[in-house]
């Protein structure tokens, strides 16, 4: 059994500050991360997935030929918060609402999403659009300590 504070301790309210070289790219050389406390869905991380892979994937034409580019990514996100929702007729009470969603809690400098073999001009150019579909504010950060905000 857990024990229970003796007293509710209310911590002040503080801004989370940016810092750069607290990042874990584990797979990448890119990585997107979260600049504001968000919940990401399934259907937006489906539509950042088929954003990123049709960019990575663009043929395009490099020593006078055209080329696929490659690339590859990884999302580093686990659906383990559950959504409820009841019925739109349905009366007050009688108990909690069958699962709608799950959702995926980002916090603040937390990476969701790592590039490799992707160049820095195609990843920047995937930072604005990407947090057009996800509609928070998010930044670019490299294994070099470089980092890009949009």
């Amino acid at each position: 059994m857990f024990k229970k504070p003796r007293r509710n301790f209310i911590g002040s309210f503080y801004k989370p500050q940016i810092v750069i070289g607290r990042y874990n790219l584990s797979f990448g050389s890119y990585g997107f991360i979260g600049l504001k406390p968000s919940f990401l869905t399934k259907r937006q991380m489906e539509s950042v997935r088929l954003l990123v892979t049709r960019v990575i994937k663009r043929r395009r034409f490099l020593k006078g030929k055209f080329t696929k580019q490659r690339g590859w990514m990884k999302f580093n996100v686990l659906y383990n918060i559950t959504l409820t929702k009841k019925g739109s007729k349905s009366r007050m009470g009688k108990g909690k609402g069958s699962i709608s969603s799950y959702v995926y809690r980002l916090n603040v400098n937390q990476c969701f999403l790592e590039l490799k073999d992707v160049p820095l001009v195609v990843c920047y150019n995937l930072l604005r659009k990407v947090s057009h579909k996800l509609g928070i504010p998010i930044a670019l950060v490299s294994k070099q300590k470089q980092f890009f905000v949009h």
